[in-house]
């Protein structure tokens, strides 16, 4: 059975490169900004702060999404439907064989950063994730912070899982 829609909204905030590590002292720096327990932390970052934050490393390359069970991806040429190219694709990643994949239909060459996916997702090694906030916005100084803690230039992923 797929996972039904929570109330609670969540947020990934993944590298916008994917082949990025995790920086040196991330776990570290994000305990000091969740130091608050039980208590909503981060106002100055995200406005109304979030619940819980944590440090998400998986073993292997990740496809950061709704976490509701399904996306549909497009190809940047032609929108033909790349779900299967994808699946691939990511499999081929986590072997260490790169990201690239081929549109069937248009040939188009690319990478599955470079993709349309409805609902947003992005493929990482790694994520932070905010849970439940009031809404996916941060506050210029939140970009800033977040830009230094994961290194570089990231997106945000709302989540309702």
């Amino acid at each position: 059975m797929p996972p039904h829609p929570s109330h609670r909204l969540s947020a990934w905030l993944v590298p916008t490169d994917p082949d990025r590590r995790c920086p040196v002292g991330l776990a570290d720096g994000l305990a000091v900004l969740s130091t608050a327990r039980g208590a909503r932390v981060g106002q100055e970052w995200v406005p109304g702060g979030w619940a819980a934050a944590r440090l998400d490393r998986p073993p292997q390359p990740h496809l950061y999404g709704n976490k509701q069970g399904g996306f549909q991806v497009q190809c940047p040429g032609c929108h033909g439907a790349l779900v299967r190219e994808v699946t691939r694709a990511l499999t081929r990643w986590r072997r260490g064989e790169g990201r690239a994949l081929r549109c069937p239909a248009c040939g188009l060459d690319t990478v599955i950063e470079r993709l349309d996916y409805r609902p947003p997702a992005a493929p990482a090694n790694f994520a932070i994730e905010l849970r439940d906030l009031h809404g996916l916005t941060l506050t210029s100084a939140g970009r800033a912070r977040f830009t230094d803690l994961l290194g570089g230039d990231f997106q945000v992923i709302g989540s309702r899982g």
